[in-house]
């Protein structure tokens, strides 16, 4: 169940900071377009990250 909850935080943390990168108007395309690869590369590589830790593979295999 808790793994669930971090799925759903993850996919929302994602879509807010899609978001508010899209609506900052200071910011020009390809700054835009840096940041937008950045928001969606951290929760995603952190998640991994997590997940790997608590999951240790067995016999070669998971």
């Amino acid at each position: 169940m808790s793994y669930v909850i971090l799925f759903i935080l993850t996919g929302l943390y994602m879509i807010y900071g899609v978001g508010q990168v899209v609506r900052n108007k200071a910011l020009n395309p390809m700054t835009k377009c840096a940041w937008i690869i950045f928001v969606i590369a951290l929760p995603v590589l952190g998640t991994a990250g997590y997940l790997r830790t608590n999951f240790k593979e067995r016999h070669g295999r998971w």
